[in-house]
């Protein structure tokens, strides 16, 4: 199960819920594909299908992310640019400018050979010219111009992504073939090489192994493309089928997987795989994001692996997670279209009010000197046309006299403006970022005004405040409160206080991201009675555990003179920081295995053989009860060199302190939470570190029933949706009476100029 196996409690066939087994006898093909199918909610496909073994129907591995096509382009267009609603008034004017009767552009006359055509819409034969036209398709021809490159962009993009090539497993031949990234398909199996990116969601088979005798199933991956860390994450090959190794043995595998439907969780995954085993069994292994290396994804520090397809196209995660592109709608367009609202209904007020005294003027025509002449010695004839006729005629000779108080250049000039705004902004030096020699880059102009409208700024901290360089600089041990770094300084200064002299520690070598200065807790250290390995002090249990609880990848480099040198990779700098400062303290984390974290010791205290300059030691990491935004903490199950199980916890303080047992020194546990306080108040990121010792038999009797409540979907679906289920009580249950060891204090410095920015 990823750690070991679960006990055989029973036989299952494929397509039936979840149990806590590992093996169960291999079913007949009818029975797969017929009686026992997985349920509707969950997606099922085969590893190397037999027989009349079907998968599917899923989609393709294209992806297609731009906006318009070919023929979708003037459609869309159309209704995003009348959207605007002064695109949309304009409109509305060359229309009625198009009516001769109200019209005020009269252009030429249109004869008939046989008779001229006169009617209410064309008197005198009359066409009129829609003057407003010409302007308002020039508007639309730059934006259209402008949507147009941005798109190209897009397709451009999808047709690198799509065009991609892939090395997939035949599975006629068991020879490798290359095929681009639209043909791969649900089912088939990919060979990824070193720093190759994924071409879809795939479950890690095999990988390739630098020590043959010792399968690890280890590989590295880098998710910038998904989460933007450049961090290394660590990930493994399913249990049951780390041991192949060529395209062969791979195609002779054969199994089934049951899992999730497409999501855009891309932090978690769960299904079940089945493979047959030579016995005739099928063994049974939960997934977990851990198996999974995402499409987008980058293999690194790996020769190759293999991954089977799950998910393709529009179902990976990524493509699930990345939203449609759409209009942007600016707040000034919004503002703008507002404005037009109340023009037009003063417009329409106005011209109302101008067609109605028109009328009630004609009506008195009669009464004139000029009209009861005879004959009559009027210029003007009097209509005679209904007044709601005339009315209307009225309204729209007004209109089109006054539309002009909506101004066509409206969109021009705002246009215009931006992209003025967008060439100085551009050109600003203190946009430009001399390190990189990057300048500030204009992506949508009609977001400009944005930035000068801003009124609060609401902004993580960790990395975009800060420089995200995290250093080890306090920790607090047994109560006692270690570290003279200069943020404590910093604190005595604001209060007008003496700085004292910080006495530096010559000892432990040059660490990075440890910036710590105690000579008492080196001395603490190097007091521990000789070959006290089985009974240790609180300072040793708790670099110890900085060097086991974590998801630390170490990585063999070279410095800058051509030396080796480890030096750690994690997916949170916290934990890097943290796991160098068990090194600077003589627990150095250097490798990792199946189930196993080493730990290089140097000191001679806690050594069987204190001739030697250090010792392997050599943990089983048991169970990994993962940190999440709920828990606050992160635990590990391990099981040390003598055998003994223990649970290493680290977490929030507010999230630790009720989990501690009643048997803690309640002075230690103030002396402690007093501590975090200070710390906190200084700025320092803060954790607390405890720990219990676990019964053998309880722990058996619990891994039974956790790895169980792991493997059912059912579960799983239940804690995905936040309801009661057994991962989590069993969670609970393991971190309960954890014993205090201490807390860390690391720091994050703010970047340059930070203060002045946000003051």
């Amino acid at each position: 199960m990823g750690q070991g196996d679960v006990p055989t409690a029973g036989t299952a066939a494929p397509g039936t819920a979840y149990r806590e087994i590992t093996k169960s006898p291999k079913p007949s093909s009818a029975e797969i594909t017929t009686d026992n199918a997985a349920p509707s909610e969950y997606r099922q496909l085969y590893l190397n299908p037999r027989g009349n073994e079907v998968h599917g129907p899923f989609c393709t591995n294209v992806v297609i992310t731009s906006k318009y096509t070919v023929w979708s382009f003037l459609p869309k267009f159309t209704v995003e640019s009348f959207a605007k609603l002064a695109n949309a008034y304009f409109l509305v004017v060359s229309a009625l400018q198009c009516i001769p009767a109200i019209s005020n552009t009269n252009g030429f006359v249109v004869v008939d050979d046989a008779h001229a055509r006169r009617s209410f819409f064309s008197p005198d034969g009359m066409c009129s010219i829609p003057s407003s036209l010409p302007v308002l398709l020039f508007i639309l021809a730059v934006d259209g111009t402008l949507a147009i490159i941005e798109d190209r962009r897009r397709h451009l993009a999808d047709e690198e992504a799509n065009s991609a090539k892939c090395n997939v497993v035949n599975r006629s031949t068991g020879a490798l073939e290359t095929i681009l990234w639209s043909a791969l398909q649900v089912g088939q199996i990919v060979k990824l090489d070193n720093r190759g990116t994924a071409p879809a969601d795939l479950l890690i088979l095999a990988v390739h192994e630098v020590d043959v005798d010792h399968k690890a199933g280890i590989c590295y991956v880098e998710t910038k493309s998904l989460d933007g860390e450049t961090n290394l994450k660590l990930r493994q090959a399913m249990e049951s089928t780390l041991e192949v190794q060529t395209e062969a043995e791979v195609s002779a595998l054969h199994g089934r997987v049951e899992c999730e439907q497409p999501n855009k969780a891309i932090s978690r995954f769960a299904g079940s795989f089945f493979v047959d085993q030579h016995d005739g069994y099928i063994a049974n292994h939960p997934i977990s994001i851990k198996n999974i290396l995402l499409r987008g994804c980058q293999l690194r520090n790996t020769e190759w692996m293999y991954g089977l397809v799950l998910n393709t196209g529009p179902d990976t995660k990524i493509m699930q997670s990345s939203a449609k592109p759409v209009a942007k709608w600016s707040s000034i367009n919004g503002q703008v279209n507002r404005m037009i609202q109340w023009l037009l209904l003063l417009l329409v007020l106005l011209c109302a009010g101008s067609a109605t005294a028109y009328v009630f003027w004609d009506n008195t025509f009669n009464a004139y000197a000029c009209a009861t002449a005879v004959p009559p010695t009027c210029y003007l004839s009097l209509e005679t046309n209904s007044a709601v006729q005339r009315w209307f005629v009225g309204f729209g000779q007004y209109f089109l006299l006054m539309y002009q108080i909506i101004p066509v250049s409206l969109y021009v000039t705002i246009s215009t403006v931006m992209f003025l705004q967008a060439i100085f902004m551009s050109w600003d030096l203190d946009m430009y970022f001399e390190e990189l020699d990057v300048r500030m880059i204009v992506r949508t102009m009609g977001l400009n005004e944005e930035l000068g409208q801003i009124s609060y700024v609401f902004s993580d901290k960790t990395g975009t405040l800060t420089c995200n360089v995290m250093e080890f600089r306090k920790c607090s041990i047994n109560g006692v409160s270690y570290g003279l770094g200069t943020t404590e300084i910093a604190a005595l200064k604001r209060k007008g206080l003496p700085v004292p002299e910080v006495p530096v520690s010559k000892k432990g070598a040059k660490v990075p991201y440890v910036n710590f200065e105690d000579p008492r807790l080196h001395q603490k250290l190097t007091a521990i009675p000789l070959n006290s390995s089985t009974n240790w002090t609180k300072e040793a249990e708790f670099f110890l555990h900085l060097a086991i609880c974590h998801t630390v990848i170490p990585e063999q480099a070279t410095d800058k003179h051509g030396d080796a040198v480890l030096r750690y990779s994690a997916s949170s700098p916290d934990e890097q920081a943290l796991v160098s400062a068990a090194k600077f303290f003589g627990f150095a984390f250097e490798s990792r295995g199946l189930g196993v974290a080493r730990v290089r010791v140097t000191n001679k205290s806690l050594q069987q053989d204190a001739s030697v300059s250090s010792e392997l030691w050599e943990f089983k990491v048991l169970d990994v009860l993962e940190f999440n935004s709920d828990r606050k903490r992160m635990s590990c199950v391990v099981q040390d060199p003598n055998g003994a199980f223990m649970l290493l916890t680290k977490g929030a303080d507010n999230v630790i302190t009720p989990l501690l047992a009643n048997d803690n020194d309640a002075d230690v546990v103030a002396a402690t939470l007093e501590q975090l306080q200070t710390f906190a108040d200084d700025g320092l990121r803060t954790l607390t570190i405890a720990k219990k010792v676990v019964p053998t038999a309880y722990y058996h009797q619990w891994t039974k029933r956790y790895k169980a409540a792991c493997a059912s979907l059912d579960q799983i679906d239940k804690r995905k949706n936040g309801h009661p289920n057994e991962i989590d009580a069993c969670m609970v249950e393991m971190e309960q009476d954890l014993v205090l060891l201490g807390a860390t204090a690391i720091e994050d410095k703010l970047q340059d100029n930070v203060p002045r920015a946000i003051s």
